[in-house]
């Protein structure tokens, strides 16, 4: 998934949300997200991106998760992809809830 941020930003972290487990059917959340990796990304077709880290959302920690990058850079990006590696067990689909970018914003004079 591409996601075009409002301006560029130093990315030093990233949070993932999903649906609580004690407010899911069943205490069931084997479609949230499980291993997942950052790019941020100059352009749309860019080949050289910045890989900001592969991480692992938790289905047993709480349903708004931060994660740090693992590859800090000084170039600030627009667009960042998001790669779904895996979930937690659900054969069918991922549910993302929300991702938040935090970083520098680097507003334009």
């Amino acid at each position: 998934m591409m996601i075009k941020l409002a301006h560029a930003v130093l990315i030093d972290g990233v949070s993932m949300e999903h649906l609580p487990r004690r407010l899911s059917l069943n205490n069931d959340i084997s479609s949230a997200p499980r291993r997942f990796s950052i790019r941020g990304l100059s352009h749309p077709e860019d080949t050289k991106s910045h890989h900001f880290g592969q991480f692992m959302y938790s289905d047993t920690g709480p349903a708004l998760q931060h994660f740090k990058v693992k590859s800090s850079t000084t170039v600030a990006y627009e667009i960042v992809e998001l790669y779904i590696e895996s979930n937690h067990g659900n054969p069918e689909y991922t549910c993302l809830y929300r991702i938040r970018v935090h970083g520098k914003v680097l507003k334009l004079t």
